[in-house]
C-alpha cells in the first residue's frame, strides 16, 4: 500500500499521454485530470501488450487502451511523478481500472516502480480481439501523445496503423450529448465525479447487452452492428 504522504509513479499507455488529456494543459471532458506532474518522461514496459479490449460506449467509443501479459510485447508510453492527490484523483476518473505495481524503464535505461491501471474483470472487456478497436478520436490522442513526447518511431507507427471506428454524425453527436450530460451537466448540479463513472459505466454495459444480443444472431466483427 503507497504511503498517502508519497509522490507516486503513474505510468500511462493510452489517452493520458496526451497533453491536452493530462496535466496542465487537460481541458473538456478531461479538466478533472488537469495536474502539474513533478517528472514526465518516456518508458517502456516490458512483458505487457497495448490492446483496446475494455468496452467503451458501443457506436461512439468502442474500446479504451488496456494491456495484456505478453512475452514477446513491449509497451510504451509516458511515466509520470504524481503528487498523492493527483494521484488519487486520476483513479477516481480511471474507475473501471485496477492498479499494478509494475517496474517500467525509461528510456535512458533508469528503472522505477510505477502504478499501472489494467483491466482484467471479464464483464468488461470485448471477447471478440477483431472487435477489439479504439475510436478515431482516442487512437489519435494516443498518436499525438506519443508523437509529444518522443516515444520510439516503430511504437508510434504501430499506433498509426491501429485499426479504428470511422466516426459518423450520428455517432459524433451521440458523443457529444452523452459526454456533455455525464462530465458537464451533472458536474453542474454536484454530482460527485465517483458516482457520474458508475452511470456512465451503467449505461454503457446496458447497451453492450443488446449488442451481444444481436452477435447471436449476426456478427460481421465490425462496430458498424451498434444498436441503432
Amino acid at each position: 500500500m503507497i504511503d498517502q504522504q508519497d509522490d507516486v509513479y503513474y505510468f500511462s499507455f493510452g489517452a493520458n499521454m496526451s497533453p491536452s488529456a493530462f496535466g496542465p494543459k487537460a481541458k473538456g471532458r478531461y479538466v478533472q485530470r488537469n495536474c502539474f506532474p513533478k517528472e514526465a518522461f518516456p518508458a517502456k514496459l516490458s512483458g505487457w501488450k497495448l490492446v483496446f479490449n475494455l468496452r467503451g460506449v458501443p457506436g461512439i467509443e468502442p474500446g479504451f487502451g488496456n494491456i495484456v501479459p505478453d512475452n514477446n510485447s513491449c509497451v510504451h508510453g509516458v511515466c509520470y511523478l504524481l503528487k498523492q492527490e493527483d494521484f488519487l484523483r486520476l483513479r477516481q476518473s480511471e474507475f473501471t481500472y485496477d492498479v499494478k505495481l509494475l517496474e517500467v524503464e525509461e528510456y535512458n535505461q533508469r528503472k522505477v516502480i510505477a502504478n499501472v491501471f489494467i483491466v482484467t474483470d471479464k464483464k468488461h472487456l470485448e471477447p471478440c480481439p477483431k472487435c477489439a478497436i479504439p475510436s478515431k478520436r482516442y487512437r489519435d490522442l494516443l498518436v499525438s501523445g506519443a508523437k509529444h513526447w518522443g516515444l520510439d518511431s516503430g511504437y508510434i507507427e504501430f499506433l498509426e496503423r491501429t485499426p479504428y471506428q470511422k466516426p459518423t454524425i450520428f455517432s459524433k453527436a451521440m458523443s457529444l450529448l452523452l459526454f456533455w450530460f455525464l462530465f458537464y451537466f451533472l458536474s453542474f448540479l454536484g454530482v460527485p465525479l465517483k458516482l457520474r463513472g458508475r452511470l456512465f459505466r451503467s449505461i454503457a454495459t446496458w447497451l453492450w447487452k443488446i449488442v451481444d444480443w444481436k452477435r447471436k444472431w449476426f456478427h460481421s466483427h465490425s462496430y458498424n452492428e451498434v444498436f441503432w
